[in-house]
């Protein structure tokens, strides 16, 4: 049941790559990343939202994430106090 709702939401964010995307011309693309024009053309756009998806698993689950949160919350309750 785990790997549907992976697919569902890999499907999900492959959809969305391909929509932002197709708002820029490969030239463009490739001149913000650095890369020469024929790498945006080779890329897989279903390995990067595979990627994606399990960086946001693993993100959910971050130490890092926790104390980010953690260190938010905190500077907004002190702003509420004043």
């Amino acid at each position: 049941m785990e790997h549907a709702s992976y697919s569902k939401r890999i499907n999900e964010v492959e959809t969305e790559l391909r929509c932002r995307m197709m708002q820029k011309t490969n030239r463009e693309l490739a001149k913000q990343a650095g890369w020469h024009e024929s790498k945006v053309s080779r890329l897989n756009i279903r390995d990067m939202a595979t990627m994606f998806v399990l960086l946001e698993k693993v993100w959910e689950t971050s130490l890092i994430r926790v104390r980010l949160w953690n260190r938010y919350c905190h500077k907004r309750k002190s702003r509420q106090l004043r």
